[in-house]
């Protein structure tokens, strides 16, 4: 049953909310995460047209279409080291014969039975590895990760990684788990994304116009990262990204690969497009009058 934000149970559970401990990330004054222009266009895991996936070749592909962000996965070695990898399994190179490159002989591993010595001889394709989290922000200092935390051990050794390279001003920080997005957090000053929970119910109190809850239910997360569509039903629109933008959050829509779909979400002020085609995306905001990427509406 829905509670009108005018009825006793709305007032009661307002209090009641507001009378308990909301738990705030820390103070991210300083990051450069949300600086510059929007909407952004996040290049999932890279511009992987024609290379590899979450790759250091992808990343620079990215970065060679005008991107600044990049959203990629992490997990962690069986030593503990942070790696950029979507999958707990991965397909190497074992063999390929330089008379008969068409030959090549693949292997399959487990990220977390492999060790960080032994990724380093297992390619993805000749001469391209699984880049460690540590690598990835020593090769490109000035852009900017969006860091979806896929392991619970992949969160110590992502803050490893991320003090290691003093990248916390430039790094985004989220999970469908809220456990190990915290865990990550409870070591480092960064901006964070919502967990699959946080962000199911922000949405619904965004479509109650349930104001105070909202801000409260926001407080802890800086950007709300989702899908257009469950399923059939539409989870945005114009009205429910400015409620969003009112309660302080960004709002960034994966994966988004048609220019289409682009053009009408950037028309709803959405903040983020996260897409397997930066080149069409960083195209269209080219094209948007400069009044249209303004400064980011989280609150510091």
């Amino acid at each position: 049953m829905l509670i009108s934000p005018r009825s006793r149970s709305y007032r009661r559970l307002t209090v009641g909310l507001r009378s308990k401990q909301v738990t705030l990330p820390r103070a991210v004054g300083h990051s450069r995460f949300f600086s510059g222009g929007r909407p952004r266009v996040f290049a999932h895991r890279g511009f992987a047209v024609d290379v590899a996936e979450n790759s250091l070749p992808a990343f620079r592909a990215a970065q060679l279409v005008g991107v600044t962000h990049i959203e990629s996965d992490v997990r962690a070695t069986s030593d503990g080291v942070a790696v950029l990898l979507h999958d707990s399994t991965f397909r190497y190179v074992r063999r390929s014969p330089i008379h008969d490159p068409e030959r090549v002989v693949y292997g399959v591993a487990h990220i977390a039975h492999t060790t960080s010595d032994q990724l380093a001889n297992m390619p993805l394709a000749p001469g391209v590895y699984v880049p460690t989290l540590e690598a990835a922000l020593r090769f490109f200092p000035e852009m900017y990760f969006n860091l979806d935390i896929k392991d619970a051990r992949a969160s110590r050794a992502s803050a490893k990684a991320i003090l290691a390279t003093t990248s916390e001003d430039r790094v985004l920080i989220t999970s469908f788990s809220r456990r190990r997005k915290h865990r990550a957090r409870h070591r480092l000053r960064v901006v964070l994304g919502a967990s699959r929970g946080e962000a199911i119910w922000a949405l619904l109190l965004a479509r109650l116009n349930a104001t105070p809850l909202l801000w409260m239910a926001t407080s802890g997360y800086h950007a709300l990262q989702i899908p257009e569509h469950v399923g059939r039903w539409p989870l945005l629109n114009e009205q429910i990204v400015d409620r969003l933008h009112r309660a302080g959050v960004e709002v960034h829509v994966w994966t988004v690969n048609t220019r289409e779909t682009m053009t009408r979400l950037m028309g709803m002020g959405v903040d983020g497009i996260v897409t397997d085609r930066a080149d069409i995306a960083c195209d269209l905001v080219k094209k948007r009058p400069p009044s249209s990427s303004a400064g980011s509406s989280v609150t510091e």
